[in-house]
């Protein structure tokens, strides 16, 4: 891999549960893991829902190898949102991960 196909700067984020000054729980916010370099491109995904057809914006996104990045994180670049659908360490050599995701609200 290569330094410059990593072209896009992104933001995984994980979702945090604060406490408010009273012991109570705050409202879910989502917190910065780590800001990344990545390659991104489109990928096709179809889904079937009875009997219509549609399609979600699917995304395949490529980082340098992280062990701490998990599905239940998300992946923002700008405004984008991407909901982490899969993880793949594609050689098993902690080199890159390939993570399949879908832009949210798509």
């Amino acid at each position: 891999m290569s330094a410059g196909e990593l072209r896009h700067k992104v933001v995984i984020e994980s979702l945090t549960h604060g406490a408010t000054t009273n012991g109570d729980y705050s409202e879910p916010t989502w917190a910065t893991v780590a800001t990344v370099w990545a390659s991104i491109r489109p990928s096709k995904a179809g889904e079937q829902s009875g009997d219509r057809d549609f399609t979600r914006q699917s995304i395949d996104i490529k980082i340098r190898y992280r062990s701490d990045v998990t599905n239940k994180m998300r992946i923002t670049e700008g405004s984008t949102i991407y909901e982490i659908n899969s993880i793949v360490d594609p050689i098993g050599r902690g080199q890159y991960l390939l993570i399949s995701a879908t832009v949210h609200g798509a």
